[in-house]
């Protein structure tokens, strides 16, 4: 089993909705472990000097680090948990939503595995060498992408699980009811997609109707 530890990033800024997002992580997980990393820590964590290294791909690479290190989950600050999460599977690594790169990725917002767990280990060193590589972007540096190519490389002993969490950055205009499963054990609202136009702004009209979502068939 994987133990029952949490792990979220987050920056000085808190953007409306994402303070929900971690209360319905608190609200699912009761006696779980849940650890949250500022931006000091996400550097100290992976041995590099504050804002060396772009703040996504130092947490892309932070995520993998205390994965090895210390086992259980990583969860991106915009999931908002509906269900406790597995622990019953070794390898909790599953495929990204499809259609938004030109074939599926290994997600990598969240991940549960074991403590040691040797692929981790070879994406977090795959991610550091191929930080000075400007002919890729971040997703194939140190994110899903490079992921992947980890993956194919060999036969890691797992095949990527599809299990009932959702990743859908256009929620709000889907059937929720016919697109999340009551099942869902949690929602991945990939904020950055909402308010990369204006983030004060945050999202959280989205996670207010998750909230209506949530309370239609749980009670």
């Amino acid at each position: 089993m994987n133990p029952k530890i949490i792990h979220q990033t987050s920056g000085p800024f808190t953007p409306p909705g994402g303070r929900e997002c971690f209360d319905s992580v608190k609200r699912h997980h009761k006696g779980w472990d849940i650890r949250h990393y500022d931006n000091a820590q996400m550097y100290e964590i992976i041995g590099a000097d504050e804002n060396s290294i772009v703040g996504v791909e130092a947490a892309d690479l932070m995520r993998l680090k205390i994965l090895h290190d210390e086992g259980g989950w990583y969860l991106d600050s915009d999931m908002y948990c509906l269900a406790e999460l597995p622990t019953e599977n070794e390898h909790a690594i599953s495929l990204e939503e499809p259609g938004w790169v030109p074939h599926q990725v290994l997600c990598n917002w969240a991940i549960g595995v074991q403590p040691g767990n040797s692929f981790i280990k070879r994406c977090y060193h795959e991610g550091w060498s191929r930080l000075k590589d400007t002919s890729v972007n971040t997703i194939w540096k140190t994110g899903p992408g490079m992921m992947s190519r980890v993956y194919e490389t060999r036969d890691w002993g797992f095949k990527p699980i599809h299990w009932n969490m959702v990743g859908c950055r256009k929620f709000d205009k889907l059937d929720r009811n016919r697109a999340i499963p009551k099942t869902a054990r949690a929602l991945h609202l990939f904020m950055g997609c909402w308010y990369k136009n204006n983030w004060h702004q945050g999202f959280l009209s989205k996670v207010r109707m998750l909230e209506a979502y949530e309370k239609s068939f749980r009670t």
